[in-house]
């Protein structure tokens, strides 16, 4: 059937998208010099924060694990707000502060043009870690 067929390559589309961007946002993390993301220091390890709202389903599909598992000493924490509404509120509080920002921090789609517009110094761009060769693998 057609309409499920756009489904699933709308979702499959929407879930290669999602871990190419988290992909990018961790390795972003992980070579940044983010004042909030936690390190020892003495061990090297590194804790990665992913702040995120509704159900984007990368712990759940093992990408946190998988990318653990391929970076020893990287250890990666989520957060989840149900609503997305509470979640861009208190978000907007936490940009405007400069404080209190996970090192991964999701936006909805519909907001991405008015973050970057007022916010942009406020995120790291992610071709700075080589996400330009990453976009011919997705759609």
């Amino acid at each position: 059937m057609p309409i499920a067929r756009a489904a699933t390559t709308a979702r499959r589309t929407a879930v290669r998208l999602g871990a190419v961007a988290l992909t990018g946002a961790l390795l972003a993390a992980c070579g940044g010099t983010s004042d909030d993301a936690s390190t020892d220091g003495a061990g090297g390890k590194v804790t990665i924060t992913v702040d995120l709202f509704g159900s984007f389903g990368y712990k759940e599909a093992g990408l946190y694990a998988e990318y653990e598992k391929l970076h020893p000493g990287v250890t990666i924490k989520q957060t989840d707000t149900e609503d997305e509404a509470d979640y861009w509120k208190s978000l907007q509080t936490r940009l405007a502060g400069g404080a209190g920002l996970a090192d991964v921090q999701g936006i909805e789609v519909g907001r991405i043009a008015s973050v970057t517009q007022q916010q942009a110094e406020r995120f790291e761009d992610l071709r700075k870690y080589g996400a330009d060769s990453l976009k011919d693998q997705f759609a």
